[in-house]
């Protein structure tokens, strides 16, 4: 195995993202002490692999799919009700979700490339969710694209 890449989702923490885009985590940063693990002397940038990250935005622009690049936040809770997840867009992170910052160290460590590609299911901005439906066949086309750059 060369490269991992996930799918999933992701709530929008900025107010450009939409339900049903793609979103391609260039980056991610947490608040967990995950890569403790490691004993690292100092914190770790977890990244994408630039390769896989400029193919998926190839094959997206090729099949007219709409998304977004930029910073990921891995929350260690789920669902936050203090809201506290927001602050993170003040220094222009875009979404969150749980996994991208351990499978982008895990990555590093095994000396692989990794990529999160996610559709946006919520709206953390403007309060909007996907549907039920969105949710069981809106995802399609990051399965695409996470297959072709595979």
């Amino acid at each position: 195995m060369d490269c991992i890449i996930r799918v999933g989702t992701a709530g929008a923490l900025a107010p450009e993202l939409n339900v049903g885009e793609m979103f391609f985590a260039m980056g991610a940063c947490t608040d967990s002490n995950y890569g403790h693990q490691y004993k690292m002397p100092a914190k770790f940038s977890a990244i994408a692999d630039y390769g896989l990250l400029e193919n998926a935005v190839r094959v997206s622009r090729e099949n007219g799919f709409k998304f977004h690049v930029g910073n990921i936040y891995s929350a260690d809770v789920f669902y936050d009700p203090s809201d506290s997840q927001m602050e993170w867009s003040r220094f222009g992170v875009k979404a969150v979700e749980m996994e991208s910052f351990g499978l982008y160290l895990n990555a590093a460590v095994a000396g692989k490339r990794a990529l999160t590609i996610c559709t946006i299911s919520d709206q953390l901005v403007h309060k909007v969710h996907a549907s039920a439906e969105q949710r069981r066949s809106g995802f399609v086309n990051m399965m695409k694209v996470a297959l072709e750059i595979a």
